[in-house]
C-alpha cells in the first residue's frame, strides 16, 4: 500500500519562498505546485494560476482596437506583478485554468521584458519579472507551461503605487486606478484601504519569512510623549490615518497639516501614526521626531485643565532650538544666544543624518505671524533634507489643498462607538442604542467632536439623564469645554471676521449677499472675513440648494455667540437686521410680489430708473430669492447697454435658483440678442426648450445659428458657414418631429428655406473658391432630394453647373482621377433626381423639362469616359 504524503500551505509557502528569493525559475517550482497532473486546490499570496497570457503586438501592424484590447489584460498582469512584488514575491503558472486547475499548457514565448516596462510605465518602479517555458510530463505525456517569476519588494524599497490609471477594457473596467497600492491577501490582489493594509505595505519585518517564529517587537528612535490620559483608547479615523500613509509615498509633498477647529482630535490623529510608524519601522525614516507646543490640556473627564507631560517650545526661538537639540546637537555646541539661521543650519545638518519624520503639534499656539514663519522654515527644512513631517494647527496655515487634511467629527458609526467605549469605561448605563434617535442628537449637538462626547458623558456621570445633560452642557456647563476647544480661534478674530462670525450664528446660514446686507460692510471684506473663517475651519459650505454657496457655522461653535458679542460693540444692530432678514424669509411672497407689481408699473410708465430702485432695494433684503433676481434681469434689460452685464448676472443667478420663467427666458435670449452673443443665445434657448415647450426657441435658436453663418461669409470662410447653416437645418428637421400643430410646423418649414437658401449660397462660394463645382451640384441635388424643396431657380441652376462643367472637361485632353471620380456621383444623381421628380406627377413645365434634361447630361459624361481612360 502506498504511503500517502501530507504536506501543508504553510510548508509549501516556506519552500516557494525560498525558491523566490533565489529567483529560482525552473521545473521545482512546478513540482511543489502540481501534483497529480493538476494544480495543487490552494492559491496563496505567493503564487497564483493564469490559462493565459496576453501577447505583445507591433502597434503599427495592428488596429487600435486589438491595441485597446491587449493593452486592458495587460494591465490585469501588470496589477497582479505589482501586487505580488509589494508583499512576498511570487509565481504566475500559465496553461492551467483558475476554475478546475486543469492543465491545458501554454507554449507561447511570452515577452517578460514588454511586461516589465509597462509595469515602470504604471509605477515608475523597475520591476525585473523573468519568464521561461518549462516542459513537464503530465499522466505520461510532455506538456509545456509559462511560469512568470515576480521578484520580492527590498526591505529597504518604497511599496509601488500606480501612477496613472488602468486602460479601460470594452466593458469600461480598469484593473487599477491612479494612486492605488495593490498587494496580495490569500488568493487575492486587492487596494490598500485600511491603515492595517498600509502597516503591512509599509512594515518593515510585516513580510520577513518567519513563519513559526516570533520575532522579536523592534521599534524606530522616537522621543513621543505619553497619551492623552482621556484618549487612551483611540477610535476610528481611518481615512485620515490611510491618507497619512499614502503621503509617505509622495516625494512632492514633504509636509501634511492636520487642520481643523479644536477638540476634533488632531493631536490624537497624529500620534496614533507616530506610534504606528514607530512599531512598523517603514524602510522610509530611522528617526521619529515629536514637537509639542500644549502646555496644558482641558481633561473633559474631570472637567478642568490639566499640565501636559511635556512642552517643547512657546515661541519661534524656542521652537528652533528645540529642533536644534532634538536632532542630536549638544547644548555646548549652540552658539551663544544663536540667530534663527544658526539654529536652522545645526538642524539641517542633523536632518540629513538620518531619515526623520517629524510631528509639530499644535503650531498655532504661536501668534499668527510666527506660525506662518514656522510653517515656511519647516517646508524649506524638508524640503532639503529629505525630512516628512506632519503638522497640527487649527487653521489651514495657507498651504495647498493637496497637503491639508481636514479634521472634522467623528463619523455616526465611530462616534457611537467611543461613547459606548467610554460610558463602559466611566460606569455609565446608557439607555439609549447605537442606533438611536437619543445618539443621532448627541452625535449632532456635539458635532463628533470627542472632547465634546466626553465632556456631556461627564455630566451624565454625574447623575444627569442625557437630556438633561443635553440642556446643561449647552448653557453654562459647556462653557469651559468649549472655551478650551474655541478661544484661541474666536480671539484672533479682526472686527469684521468677528461680525460675521455674529452674523451667521444668527441667520444659521447666510450667502455672501445676504451677510453684507446684515453686517453693513462691502462685498470684497465680507469674502475676505469668510476666507478667514474657512482658514480656521470655522465655516461649512451648503450646497444643498441651487443658486450659488451658502456659509454656516459648525452647531457647536455658534454656542460661542456670546463671547463675540462682548467684542463687537454694535452686535445689537446686527442681530436687529438678522432677525428682520430670517421674518422676511419666513414670509417672502407678500413682499416679492409687491416688489414686482411695483417695479413692472414703472417699467409701464418708462420709469426706468424708479423700476431698478425698487427691484434692486428688494433683492438687497432677499438676494437669494428667484423672482426677484429675474425681476431685476427684466428691468436692467430695458435700460441701457451699461446695464446688460448686469441684467446677465440676474438672470443666471435666477435660473442657478430655480427660476423657470418664461419671463426669465424671453428676457434673457433678448439681452444676448442685443449683445449679439449668438453662440449665448444657442445656449439659453437650450436651456429655455428644456423647461418651456415652444416653437419660439426653436427659431431663435436658430435664427442665431444664420447669424454665426453670416459672420463666417463676411470672413470668407464659406465652408464653416455651411456647417453652420446645416447645424440649424438640421435641428429644424429635429423640431418638426416634435411639433404637430399646423402653425408651429409652417414657422419651422419657413425658417428652414430661407437656411438652405443661405447653405447653398456658402456652397456655391466655396465651390468657387476651390473651383470645385460639383461642391455645390451635390448641395443642390442634396436640396431638392433630401429637403424636398421644389424651386425652378435650384433646378435650373444645379442643370447649369453641370453642363458647365462638363463644358470646360470637354475642353480637356485628359480627365484627373479626382474629376472623373466626381462625374460618376454626379452621374448616380442625376439618375436619382429623375426618378424623383417623376414621382411628383407633377404638370409643371419646368419640372418635365428637368426629367429631359437629366439623361442628356447623363450621355455626355459618359462621352468623357475616353479622356480618363487617356488620362490612366
Amino acid at each position: 500500500m502506498n504511503e500517502i504524503k501530507f504536506e501543508s500551505i504553510n510548508s509549501k509557502k516556506i519552500q516557494l519562498a525560498k525558491l523566490i528569493d533565489e529567483a529560482v525559475v525552473d521545473h521545482r517550482v512546478l513540482d511543489i505546485l502540481i501534483k497529480n497532473g493538476k494544480g495543487i486546490e490552494d492559491e496563496s499570496d505567493r503564487w497564483d494560476f493564469k490559462e493565459t497570457l496576453p501577447l505583445s503586438y507591433d502597434p503599427k501592424k495592428f488596429p487600435a482596437s486589438i491595441k485597446s484590447h491587449t493593452d486592458a489584460k495587460f494591465s490585469e498582469i501588470v496589477k497582479d506583478c505589482v501586487s505580488f512584488y509589494n508583499s512576498y514575491g511570487g509565481y504566475l503558472i500559465v496553461g492551467i485554468t483558475d476554475k478546475d486547475r486543469k492543465v491545458v499548457g501554454y507554449a507561447e514565448n511570452f515577452d517578460s521584458a514588454d511586461l516589465n516596462k509597462r509595469i515602470y510605465g504604471a509605477t515608475s518602479v523597475s520591476i525585473e519579472t523573468f519568464f521561461r517555458t518549462i516542459t513537464t510530463v503530465i499522466d505520461g505525456e510532455q506538456i509545456s507551461l509559462g511560469l512568470l517569476y515576480i521578484p520580492k519588494r527590498g526591505e529597504t524599497a518604497q511599496p509601488a503605487q500606480f501612477r496613472k490609471k488602468a486602460p479601460a477594457n470594452p466593458a469600461g473596467k480598469e484593473a487599477y486606478k491612479k494612486d492605488e497600492f495593490y498587494f496580495r491577501e490569500r488568493d487575492a490582489c486587492r487596494p490598500a484601504k485600511s491603515p492595517e493594509d498600509f502597516e503591512f505595505l509599509y512594515g518593515r519585518g510585516q513580510r520577513e519569512e518567519a513563519l513559526f517564529q516570533e520575532s522579536p517587537t523592534k521599534i524606530l528612535d522616537n522621543n513621543l510623549p505619553p497619551r492623552d490620559g482621556d484618549m487612551n483608547h483611540f477610535v476610528g479615523r481611518e481615512p485620515e490615518i490611510s491618507e497619512l500613509w499614502r503621503w509617505l509615498n509622495d516625494p512632492f509633498n514633504p509636509i501634511k497639516v492636520l487642520a481643523g477647529l479644536g477638540g476634533l482630535g488632531k493631536t490624537s490623529i497624529a500620534h496614533s501614526f507616530a506610534e504606528r510608524v514607530i512599531y512598523q519601522r517603514p524602510a522610509t525614516f530611522t528617526k521619529v521626531l515629536w514637537l509639542g507646543a500644549k502646555q496644558k490640556t482641558f481633561s473633559a473627564v474631570s472637567g478642568k485643565w490639566v499640565q501636559t507631560t511635556r512642552a517643547d517650545f512657546e515661541s519661534l526661538d524656542d521652537f528652533f532650538m528645540q529642533l536644534a537639540l532634538e536632532t542630536g546637537c549638544p547644548p555646548n555646541q549652540i552658539p551663544e544666544s544663536p540667530s534663527k539661521e544658526d539654529l536652522l543650519t545645526i538642524a539641517t545638518e542633523n536632518l540629513r543624518a538620518f531619515r526623520y519624520l517629524l510631528f509639530v503639534d499644535d503650531l498655532d499656539t504661536l501668534n499668527d505671524d510666527d506660525q506662518q514663519e514656522a510653517f515656511h522654515d519647516i517646508f524649506h527644512l524638508c524640503s532639503s533634507t529629505g525630512t516628512k513631517a506632519v503638522v497640527t494647527a487649527r487653521r489651514n496655515l495657507g498651504t495647498s489643498s493637496s497637503s491639508i487634511i481636514k479634521v472634522a467629527g467623528l463619523p455616526k458609526e465611530d462616534f457611537s462607538k467611543l461613547v459606548i467605549d467610554k460610558s463602559t469605561e466611566q460606569g455609565i448605563k446608557l439607555s439609549f442604542s447605537e442606533d438611536s434617535q437619543e445618539m443621532i442628537d448627541f452625535h449632532r449637538i456635539s458635532g463628533g467632536s470627542p472632547l465634546f462626547a466626553l465632556s456631556i458623558l461627564r455630566l451624565m456621570s454625574l447623575g444627569d439623564s442625557f437630556r438633561e445633560a443635553k440642556k446643561h452642557w449647552n448653557g453654562a456647563d459647556g462653557e469651559d469645554v468649549r472655551a478650551a476647544a474655541f478661544k484661541r480661534e474666536v480671539g484672533r478674530l479682526r472686527m469684521n471676521e468677528a461680525k460675521v462670525f455674529l452674523a451667521l450664528a444668527y441667520l444659521r446660514k447666510a450667502s455672501p449677499a445676504e451677510l453684507q446686507n446684515v453686517t453693513k460692510i462691502i462685498r470684497a471684506e465680507v469674502l475676505e472675513a469668510l476666507e478667514t473663517l474657512k482658514a480656521f475651519s470655522m465655516t461649512t459650505i451648503d450646497s444643498s440648494l441651487p443658486g450659488g454657496r451658502d456659509f454656516k457655522l459648525p452647531d457647536t461653535l455658534a454656542l460661542m455667540t456670546s463671547v463675540i458679542e462682548a467684542r463687537v460693540p454694535d452686535y445689537k444692530s446686527i442681530k436687529r437686521d438678522a432677525e428682520k432678514a430670517l421674518a422676511l424669509k419666513r414670509d417672502q411672497v407678500g413682499f416679492v410680489a409687491d416688489a414686482v407689481s411695483r417695479a413692472m408699473s414703472s417699467l409701464g410708465n418708462n420709469e426706468l430708473q424708479t423700476a431698478y430702485s425698487i427691484a434692486s432695494q428688494a433683492l438687497e433684503k432677499l438676494p437669494n430669492n428667484p423672482d426677484l433676481n429675474c425681476l431685476v434681469g427684466r428691468v436692467c434689460g430695458e435700460m441701457d447697454r451699461g446695464f446688460m452685464d448686469r441684467a446677465e448676472e440676474a438672470y443666471e443667478k435666477a435660473h442657478q435658483l430655480g427660476c423657470k420663467r418664461r419671463e426669465l427666458y424671453d428676457g434673457w435670449i433678448k439681452v444676448r440678442w442685443q449683445r449679439e452673443d449668438w453662440r449665448g443665445t444657442i445656449e439659453i434657448c437650450e436651456l429655455a426648450e428644456k423647461n418651456i415647450r415652444s416653437v419660439i426657441y426653436v427659431e431663435e435658436r436658430n435664427k442665431a445659428r444664420m447669424k454665426l453663418g453670416d459672420i463666417q461669409i463676411r470672413l470668407g470662410s464659406y465652408f464653416d458657414a455651411a456647417n453652420h447653416y446645416m447645424d440649424a437645418i438640421s435641428d429644424l428637421g429635429r423640431a418638426h418631429s416634435r411639433f404637430k400643430f399646423g402653425p408651429e410646423r409652417a414657422q419651422i418649414r419657413k425658417l428652414k428655406v430661407t437656411l438652405i437658401s443661405r447653405w447653398l449660397g456658402a456652397k456655391r462660394m466655396a465651390a468657387n473658391e476651390k473651383r470645385a463645382p460639383w461642391i455645390y451640384i451635390s448641395a443642390c441635388h442634396t436640396a431638392s432630394v433630401e429637403y424636398r424643396v421644389i424651386n425652378s431657380d435650384i433646378f435650373e441652376e444645379r442643370f447649369k453647373s453641370t453642363q458647365s462643367w462638363i463644358e470646360s472637361l470637354s475642353q480637356r485632353t485628359k480627365i484627373t482621377k479626382k474629376a472623373w471620380e466626381e462625374l460618376n456621383r454626379e452621374h448616380g444623381r442625376l439618375t436619382e433626381i429623375v426618378k424623383f421628380l417623376r414621382d411628383l406627377n407633377s404638370r409643371s413645365d419646368y419640372i418635365k423639362d428637368s426629367i429631359q434634361r437629366g439623361p442628356i447630361l447623363q450621355r455626355r459624361i459618359e462621352e468623357l469616359s475616353f479622356k480618363y481612360d487617356d488620362a490612366e
